[in-house]
């Protein structure tokens, strides 16, 4: 085995160590494994060996109770099932099926032929202006957005006549 691959396994092995030790720090200080890797390397080297102790203790312990077979369990018994009793037979029908639905298109528009081509437009309103306009649409009993569109209406029917 040549020099360079003994230090390339070194070094494997020292990565692998340092990983472990990684890890055991996020999980005992419940901090990101980052800031675990930062932790570790402000560490002295006695507190490193120490750490390092401990994680390879840790992982020991895992595998072995990983490893225990699973304690198995008195099994309980049910008790025999019930003879089923058998329902009576119902000759009457109590409800009724209801019937199929039919596909009904959406209503036809009434209204003026210049509305059908109407879009959805949004807008911003001072919260001012809109509680007003909603004060008046209530005195009025119309919607907010038909006294809209007669404002606009208005509007653009004066802007062409002047």
């Amino acid at each position: 085995m040549s020099a360079e691959a003994s230090n390339s396994d070194d070094l494997n092995y020292i990565k692998d160590d340092c990983k472990i030790c990684h890890r055991y720090l996020r999980d005992t200080r419940s901090v990101s494994l980052v800031e675990a890797a930062k932790v570790f390397q402000r560490m002295p080297q006695a507190g490193r060996r120490e750490i390092f102790k401990k994680a390879i203790a840790a992982k020991e312990a895992h595998k072995k109770l990983l490893e225990k077979p699973p304690i198995q369990k008195q099994q309980v018994q049910s008790p025999p099932p019930k003879p089923l009793v058998q329902t009576p037979k119902v000759t009457q029908v109590i409800y009724k099926k209801p019937s199929p639905l039919k596909a009904t298109a959406r209503p036809k528009r009434q209204g003026k032929e210049e509305e059908v081509g109407s879009k959805l437009y949004s807008l911003n309103i001072p919260q001012k202006d809109l509680a007003l306009l909603k004060k008046v649409a209530k005195e009025e009993g119309e919607s907010v957005s038909t006294l809209i569109r007669m404002a606009i209406k208005k509007h653009l029917k004066e802007r062409a006549e002047g």
